[in-house]
This record gives structure tokens, C-alpha cells and sequence, in this order.
């Protein structure tokens, strides 16, 4: 689109186009910061039965105008819709289905679990200590099991496992989380059942698990061959400002992943003299950014490696003079670490350059040899 290629994917976050399964829970936005839960309530409680309305916060307390609105019964949910553009307090609401939040899951959880896994705990404490700090909690010490994990030398590894009877007591724990103890703050979750982390044991013995492809492998593979990259390009480096600077080699499409961007010209070889245009970087605001083939050659591309060749030798150069000298034509030359790949159009002109071994530029001896 406009010389643009684009690229579309489905959007995980943000407005739901239909309804989840089960969904029990609808998001309210656009609230008054004064509406509280209460108010909220008397608003859909026409609609059935709720559970709760929860309220996002800041930690000093500020409201963010959305609230999670949790009901006993699905089909509640789709008279909750309908509300849709309603007013609360002088607000236009906007109300949509919602996935499972935090608090949804958490209890999801606790029904499969009453353990909890407490991290980050002194070094020097034992379970006899742990179950008096439960103790000045108001914890029933009797009904709760501490298992405090141990290395091979028989020292705590600074993590427990608490097994409770007492749900109120779980919660009086689970609470806790990210307070200070014996100087160090204590990371307090609820844990997986056994058979969950058997599960979870076995799956990691299963072998190996194949290494993720990185962003340039999920791409076609001729798209990346006629590519190059540019390193650390700042976020202020826009694609207009590319296309530009590369503009006498019509560059197709553009890439970007992170600090950086991805060039697609028409071939390989125009990709090349691109890349020679620049001596291998380009300077923006006064920072230069390295540029290299996004991928090295195949056996399609044999290649000779030049070493000796100054760094601020230029690339255009390099590939003139070796033309000249040897009499074969190069696709273009590019910098790799401390090495000038010459990329040769046949195998022929590859052998004719290894085979001579060493050649004049600017002054310096250089020698050839294999990648």
C-alpha cells in the first residue's frame, strides 16, 4: 500500500469481537474516577447475580475509569452487553466481555491447590521460625505443614513449601506477599499441585526442545537473501528516511524488529551495491549503525575472504580493484568483523581468487583465502 508493504495479525488485547466461552465477566470503561464498586452494582443489577466488581488502582490509589464486573451466571453476561453506551453519574459506559482476569484465575487455582510456595526467605531461617512468624499472623500453626527446601549440604535454599488445612489461614499467608522479612522481601504464590508439577517434570525430561526460530528464519528465504540489516538503528530512523538515502537503488520493503531494520531490494546483487554505497554503515544524527547481508552466502553465492584490508578502505574500491586485477566480476563486497567477503557471480572466479592468494589495494598487501 503506497510502496508500503503491511503487515496484519489479529489483535489479542483490547475490544472482544465475540463473546469467550463460559465468559462470566464484562468490562466496564469510560467510569466516573468518583463511581465505586457499590455504585456500579446498582447499575447491573438488573442484569443477574454478581460476585464482585473490581476496581483497578494505582498503589496511592487513583483510579483508572475501568472496572471488572464478575457474574454467578453466564447469560447474565448478555444482558450486561446491553448496557453497552448506558450513563452512570453523567459517563457514556462502554461495555464489553472480558477474559479471565487475575482474580478469576487465582481462584481457578485454589481449587486444585492450598499450597503455597514462599521465595526469597533468610538463609538462617528454619521451619520452627517460619511457623512463629505465621504464629504473631494469627495462623493455626497445627493445621499447616512447612517444607523448607534444603541443598545437598543441608542448607536452606531460602524457599519453603506450606501445605494449609484452613483456607482463611492460606489467605492470611498469601497476603503477606512482598513484605519485608529478616531484611529481605519474600515472594509469596500459590504452587501447582503435585501431579501438575510431575507433569510439568516429565515434559522437561522428554529431550530437548527445538531452539525457536528467530524472527529472519519465520521469513522467506529469498526475501532475506536480497535483505541486508541495519544494527542499532535508533527508533528516530524512520523508513522515509531510508528509502532516501538508498533511493538510486529502489528498495522494495522495509522491516523493523527492535533496533533493527530490515532492507528488501529487488536482488541480491542490488542488495550488495547498496550495502558497498555505504562502506558498510550509515550515520544518523551523528551515530553510525552497522549494515550487513541478512544472510550469508549459499552455495549459490561462493565467496572469498580478503584479510588485510584497512577499515576505512572503501568497499566500491575493493571490488574495482580486484576486477581489474584478476579480470572477474564480483557481485559486490562486504565487511564482516575484520574480513571483506567478495561475493563472486561462479566458482570459476572464487578459484582464479584463492588460487592467486594475494593482491595489492591502496598500498596494502591483502591475502585471499576461503570463508
Amino acid at each position: 500500500m503506497l510502496g508500503r508493504k503491511m503487515n496484519v495479525r489479529f489483535r489479542h488485547k483490547g475490544h472482544l469481537s465475540k463473546k469467550p466461552k463460559d465468559c462470566r465477566i464484562v468490562y466496564v470503561a469510560n467510569l466516573n474516577f468518583k463511581s465505586n464498586p457499590e455504585d456500579i452494582k446498582a447499575h447491573f443489577k438488573d442484569c443477574g447475580e454478581i460476585v464482585e466488581v473490581r476496581i483497578p488502582t494505582k498503589t496511592n490509589g487513583f483510579r483508572f475509569g475501568k472496572a471488572y464486573v464478575e457474574f454467578v451466571d453466564t447469560t447474565s453476561v448478555d444482558k450486561a452487553i446491553s448496557k453497552h453506551e448506558t450513563e452512570l453519574m453523567g459517563f457514556k459506559l462502554e461495555v464489553n466481555w472480558a477474559l479471565p482476569d487475575k482474580a478469576e484465575k487465582s481462584r481457578k487455582r485454589l481449587k486444585e491447590s492450598q499450597t503455597l510456595h514462599i521465595g526469597n526467605l533468610p538463609f538462617n531461617y528454619s521451619a520452627a521460625v517460619i511457623k512463629s512468624w505465621f504464629q504473631k499472623q494469627g495462623v493455626d500453626t497445627e493445621k499447616c505443614v512447612v517444607r523448607l527446601q534444603k541443598g545437598a549440604n543441608g542448607k536452606s535454599k531460602g524457599q519453603a513449601f506450606v501445605d494449609f488445612q484452613d483456607t482463611e489461614d492460606f489467605f492470611k499467608i498469601l497476603k503477606l506477599n512482598d513484605t519485608i522479612l529478616g531484611g529481605r522481601r519474600v515472594h509469596i504464590s500459590i504452587s501447582l499441585p503435585k501431579e501438575n508439577r510431575k507433569r510439568k517434570l516429565e515434559t522437561q525430561n522428554e529431550g530437548p526442545r527445538k531452539k525457536p526460530k528467530t524472527w529472519l528464519e519465520k521469513m522467506n528465504e529469498n526475501r532475506v537473501l536480497k535483505s541486508f540489516i541495519i544494527h542499532g538503528a535508533p527508533r528516530a530512523m524512520e523508513f522515509d528516511e531510508i528509502a532516501k538515502r538508498f533511493s538510486e537503488f529502489d528498495p522494495q520493503s522495509y522491516c523493523r524488529q527492535k533496533g533493527s531494520v530490515l532492507v528488501t531490494f529487488e536482488s541480491r546483487e542490488t542488495m550488495g551495491r547498496a550495502l558497498e554505497s555505504t562502506n558498510g554503515a550509515i550515520e544518523f544524527n551523528g551515530n553510525p549503525s552497522k549494515i550487513a547481508p541478512a544472510a550469508e552466502h549459499t552455495k549459490r553465492h561462493p565467496v572469498a575472504v580478503l584479510r588485510g584490508i584497512p577499515k576505512e578502505t572503501d568497499l566500491q574500491d575493493v571490488r574495482k580493484e580486484v576486477e581489474k586485477q584478476f579480470e572477474v566480476e564480483l557481485s559486490f563486497c562486504c565487511r564482516i568483523k575484520k574480513r571483506v567477503v567478495c561475493e563472486c557471480k561462479d566458482g570459476e572466479s572464487q578459484r582464479k581468487l584463492i588460487d592467486s592468494r594475494n593482491v595489492q589495494i591502496a598500498g596494502k598487501r591483502a591475502e585471499f583465502a576461503l570463508q
